[in-house]
């Protein structure tokens, strides 16, 4: 029971899913993709970001975009924080 519990900790870690992306990861519907840190292993050479850099900068707006947005950054694995400045010129 322990080896499959310690098995298991390991094949679901860094668990993912990502919508509209189907770069990496098995499909679980028309556009849903599901990958962990172990299955993403055979799909992905290397580190996706480098260390140090930010690789990856977008905007999502939810349903309440008049007065909401997210902002997703991907960096790469050694970067301790990110100082994020808004300037609103309204």
């Amino acid at each position: 029971m322990i080896t499959f519990a310690a098995i298991s900790s390991y094949l679901m870690d860094g668990v993912c899913f990502c919508v509209f992306n189907s770069a990496y990861g098995l499909d679980l519907d028309w556009s849903i993709q599901f990958s962990t840190k172990f299955s993403r292993s055979f799909w992905i050479d290397g580190k996706v970001c480098p260390d140090s850099k930010i690789c990856h900068l977008y905007a999502t707006i939810p349903e309440t975009g008049s007065s909401d947005i997210f902002l997703n950054i991907m960096v790469g694995s050694d970067l301790s924080g990110i100082k994020v400045i808004y300037f609103y010129g309204g």
